[in-house]
């Protein structure tokens, strides 16, 4: 409501100032060369003159949008100016995390029914650099077109350094929410590859590639003090390398990931996330394709990527806890939003199709920290984590995470 007063206070004092300004122009007009003053009379016409030319109106949608309209006449001409409010969705995201010296920068644009995504992410140990932008257009079906392009200066596979550069195009399709929890899709890629290993002489490893993954999505929610939220997720996907005149590639792998949430009540959560990943098709694999399993985000405790193979399992329970809610303390430029405690421990390995059954090799780590949401100059929520982190029969010292991002 106020909203829509301070627009209609906007268009009445444009009307105003209008008619002021026809009020001078004519007043300039009716006066004389030695300065006296135009009768009463002169004024009152010339002033419900300006009036009558000058019209405003401005009317409001159902959705809050406001459409003004400015008219203006003289005896030889008529102009109408048209202003509508435009929504913008702008929603930035940046992450930064150590000891594993990743950082990650996002920036998403809503227009309509049109969404423009970029992101880029950069690791201070590989020294890698990517990019990816993203278009998808939101018709009945949402179809979108993909950019990406990612550089490894130190990329590191089963104990060898490569330079390696992936870059490539990407048209995809989804379909609408079926029954409220069903989502389906398919992307094609064609990719350019560079992979060189560093010894001497160079081994270099280049090509292109054409990919087509199908995926699929399962979500349930649940209701807690009225809101809904995303209780399980259940998504997978199957990636194949097509062979080509162009592409020698010809693999298979599928990829499934399920994610649990339980709210015990709004600030007390637990979380239960299992990742898999297998090749079932190895004709032609390249190496960039290996599966990493290591640092804060998967196996905490162990050195970034720090287990690598072609087959992947990987599983953590997590439980978040609010110790303090509502702070609303403020001191400078910062305000103290809330705190919260976690654990969570994580299990997983990565090997061929036989050592991911053998349970005794599993590698295991877990952590504890807490995390403190602020606000900045009253409009930029952050958050910090501080976490320490132990790899669990495996003679590592204890792990000291600090994840700084923005909410």
């Amino acid at each position: 409501m106020a909203k829509k007063t301070l627009f209609a206070l906007i268009m009445v004092f444009t009307a105003a100032a209008s008619c002021l300004c026809q009020v001078a122009a004519a007043y300039g007009t009716t006066g004389t060369a030695s300065g006296t003053t135009p009768a009463a009379s002169d004024i009152a016409n010339t002033t419900t003159a300006a009036v009558a030319l000058t019209t405003t109106a401005a009317t409001f949608n159902d959705a809050g949008y406001m459409t003004a309209t400015v008219t203006a006449a003289t005896e030889d001409e008529m102009m109408k100016l048209n202003v509508k409010e435009l929504h913008l969705d702008i929603t930035p995201s940046f992450r930064i995390e150590l000891p594993d010296t990743s950082v990650d920068l996002g920036l998403k644009q809503k227009i309509g029914d049109t969404t423009l995504e970029g992101s880029t992410s950069y690791n201070y140990i590989y020294n890698s650099i990517r990019y990816s932008l993203n278009y998808s257009l939101d018709l009945y079906v949402p179809v979108g077109l993909a950019l990406y392009d990612s550089v490894d200066f130190e990329q590191i596979y089963q104990n060898a350094k490569y330079i390696q550069r992936v870059k490539g195009l990407g048209v995809n399709i989804g379909s609408p929410v079926i029954l409220s929890i069903l989502k389906v899709g398919a992307e094609f890629k064609n990719e350019s590859t560079y992979l060189a290993k560093l010894d001497s002489p160079l081994n270099v490893d280049q090509g292109l590639a054409s990919l087509v993954t199908t995926w699929f999505e399962f979500k349930f929610k649940n209701r807690i003090d009225g809101k809904d939220y995303d209780m399980l997720r259940f998504w997978g996907d199957l990636e194949k390398a097509v062979p080509t005149d162009y592409s020698f590639y010809n693999f298979l792998f599928s990829n499934y990931s399920v994610n649990f949430t339980y709210k015990f009540e709004p600030e007390s959560i637990l979380t239960l996330r299992g990742d898999t990943g297998y090749m079932m098709v190895a004709d032609v694999v390249p190496l960039w394709k290996i599966y990493s399993l290591g640092g804060f985000d998967s196996l905490v405790g162990y050195p970034i990527n720090e287990f690598q193979d072609f087959y992947k399992v990987i599983a953590r329970l997590r439980y978040d806890q609010e110790l303090l809610g509502n702070i609303n303390w403020e001191t400078w430029w910062v305000r103290f939003d809330r705190l919260k405690f976690f654990v969570m421990g994580d299990c997983g390995r990565v090997g061929n199709v036989y050592q991911v059954q053998q349970f005794p090799g599993y590698k295991y780590g877990v952590a504890a920290g807490i995390s403190l949401d602020i606000t900045f100059r009253k409009r930029t929520p952050l958050r910090a984590t501080l976490a320490v982190g132990q790899a669990l029969y495996s003679g590592l010292p204890p792990v000291v995470y600090f994840v700084y991002e923005l909410l």
